[in-house]
């Protein structure tokens, strides 16, 4: 019935903001149209910014979304939003969606937290890092 496969549905690394308690993460899928011909309406939202953290907590990551068309990569002009984009064999759309913000002090981090999100792939070793000071 459904001639799309979702050739990757996972969370997004880094998408969290930084804080005392992390963000939540957002997640990632992209989806190939195997046959026929579609057309695709994105309407989505925090493409320019994802969404604030409080009390010294960073910012989730804003939104991303790209599309590769015949073999050319196509970015949304409004970033997030577009319509009647024609979808043919072989097309793959690439969503990102936002991550929550943090809250607190990212240095008020427990290290043993940060071990772990780094362990469990949701922060980089390269973020933790430059963001906690590990």
């Amino acid at each position: 019935y459904a001639p799309v496969l979702f050739e990757e549905y996972a969370l997004r690394e880094d998408s969290g903001g930084a804080g005392e308690f992390r963000g939540g993460l957002g997640v990632q899928y992209s989806i190939r149209l195997l046959r026929g011909e579609g057309r695709m309406s994105v309407l989505g939202d925090r493409g320019q910014r994802g969404p604030f953290g409080v009390l010294g907590g960073g910012s989730g990551a804003p939104t991303d979304i790209s599309m590769r068309l015949s073999d050319a990569t196509y970015i949304p002009e409004m970033g997030t939003k577009d319509e009647n984009v024609v979808f043919n064999v072989g097309d793959v759309i690439r969503v990102r969606t936002p991550g929550g913000g943090g809250y607190g002090k990212p240095t008020a981090r427990d290290r043993k937290a940060i071990a772990r999100d780094v362990e469990y792939g949701y922060v980089s070793g390269k973020s933790a890092a430059e963001t906690y000071r590990v």
